[in-house]
């Protein structure tokens, strides 16, 4: 698990409100959210570089290359993402950031997996809790299991600062 880190409090839980509620506003706006054939949840894509440099520096990571898109993923009843790899953004990505929004949902887990897709470890969302993990690493979401609640969360990539 040396490749896989953990933030407590990425965001405060006023910041991840304020983004629950913007991808609330843009979900009833019908903005560009899609589902498809490999995913039960709805996302979509926005270009915000300053965003996503925001979240790295304020967690003290050091990058070399960041991703210009931030993806947004609302999750609700039932809903679940297989076992699959992020297809890269742009080129030259090496890790992605999944940042949790809300927990207030039951079940929903993120299990992440290595290049083999051997069990690493599994995450449970909690708001403002953020991973980060290779882009390499194999990971899927579990199931909602209470069809009150939606599950929010955000991902994004960039690319390690070399330690040489």
């Amino acid at each position: 698990m040396d490749n896989i880190h953990i933030y407590h409090d990425a965001l405060t839980t006023k910041e991840c409100q304020g983004i629950c509620d913007f991808i609330d506003n843009m979900y009833k706006r019908n903005y560009k959210f899609k589902s498809d054939n490999f995913a039960d949840c709805y996302n979509a894509k926005l270009e915000n570089p300053e965003f996503n440099q925001y979240i790295l520096q304020k967690n003290n990571i050091n990058y070399n290359q960041l991703s210009q898109l931030v993806r947004f993923n609302r999750y609700q009843y039932a809903n679940k993402l297989g076992m699959h790899l992020d297809s890269q953004f742009q080129k030259n990505m090496t890790h992605v950031f999944l940042l949790y929004l809300n927990d207030n949902f039951k079940n929903g887990e993120t299990i992440i997996y290595d290049q083999e897709m051997n069990y690493l470890t599994t995450i449970k969302p909690e708001t403002g809790l953020a991973v980060s993990f290779p882009i390499s690493y194999w990971h899927e979401a579990l199931e909602i299991s209470n069809g009150f609640e939606t599950k929010k969360c955000l991902a994004f990539q960039y690319s390690l600062q070399s330690l040489s």
